[in-house]
């Protein structure tokens, strides 16, 4: 509910709040969410959502005492040979070409159960878009998010297959990143579907790891090959000696 009374406030316009009541905004929620639902539904059949790639870069290998003052790397980024890493993000645009947050539309496509189509197109468009890129760029890697509805091993893992024979293109490029509520919540699913697609040559991340259950005994269970910390301990590591001994602890 208050999911939806955040949406409705959004709706009215910015800077506003908005109290929900079931009586009153049971139908302009649905209309939101059917509204949004008909927009994914189109988007999966006319191919018309985007891929964004951000880079991954280890630090130890960028100039820290020459970043652009306005915190863009992109221009460093172009101009060396410092990534070959790239985590694939999806997007979708509105009228004006605009990309939207994910955070506006996964939400619903979860409620919906649409996001094992929505992950399925992800995988088949970066393995395309991988391959379009040709041979002079056989060592760059894609890093791929799974929802927790994708952790199916009997679907994602024939697709992934039927993916690297048509595009030819070798499974070790491929990591993909599965959050830590997802893969708790279905350890069986996830562990088998690790497994497997390991058995192929791909890699796993943990993600978010420390947002949910943070518990170690996961990491024990779960094969994976990175974590990756949530931001909410990172991002004040350099003054917050909690979050540095957190950061310690887990690595």
């Amino acid at each position: 509910n208050a999911d939806i009374a955040c949406h409705m406030a959004k709706a009215q316009g910015r800077n506003s709040t908005h109290i929900y009541s079931s009586q009153r905004d049971e139908k302009s929620a649905m209309d939101l969410e059917l509204g949004w639902s008909n927009r994914l539904h189109s988007a999966l059949d006319k191919d018309n959502f985007h891929l964004y790639y951000q880079p991954i870069v280890p630090l130890h290998e960028l100039d820290l005492d020459n970043l652009p003052e306005d915190g863009n790397l992109s221009e460093i980024l172009a101009n060396s040979n410092c990534c070959s890493t790239y985590e694939v993000l999806i997007r979708m645009h509105n009228s004006h070409g605009e990309p939207i947050s994910p955070n506006a539309f996964l939400p619903t496509a979860e409620r919906f159960n649409m996001m094992r189509d929505i992950d399925s197109w992800v995988i088949n468009s970066a393995m395309k878009q991988m391959a379009e890129l040709g041979p002079e760029n056989n060592d760059i890697t894609f890093t791929i998010n799974l929802s927790g509805q994708s952790l199916d091993p009997e679907i994602l893992v024939p697709l992934f297959k039927k993916c690297m024979q048509k595009y030819n293109l070798a499974a070790n490029r491929f990591l993909f990143e599965i959050t830590e509520p997802c893969a708790i919540n279905d350890m069986y699913s996830a562990t088998k579907l690790i497994d497997e697609l390991s058995k192929l040559g791909c890699r796993f991340a943990l993600d978010d790891f420390g947002s949910g259950y943070c518990s170690f005994s996961h990491l024990k269970r779960l094969p994976v090959d990175y974590i990756k910390i949530d931001g909410m301990f990172v991002k004040d590591i350099v003054n917050d000696p909690m979050d540095m001994a957190i950061i310690r602890s887990i690595t």
